[in-house]
């Protein structure tokens, strides 16, 4: 799963504290971490075992409100 967003100071806790609760077998030091050329986005890209469809659903809404989120691929 790829999580696009704004650049901020803790967006990329916040992404990983979200997707730890609803993936607890999910190692936080496993994600891979980019920033775009000019610096404005982050994205943070993680693997996990998705249960169901409802699952990454849940998931993406979770995301989508920490109001830092623009994009899940």
């Amino acid at each position: 799963v790829k999580i696009i967003g704004d650049h901020c100071a803790d967006y990329v806790q916040t992404v990983l504290d979200v997707v730890c609760q609803h993936a607890p077998e999910f190692d936080p030091a496993s994600a891979d971490q980019q920033m775009s050329s000019n610096g404005r986005f982050c994205s943070v890209r993680v693997r996990i075992t998705a249960q169901s469809e409802e699952h990454l659903n849940a998931l993406n809404e979770a995301l989508r409100q920490t109001g830092k989120v623009r994009m899940v691929l």
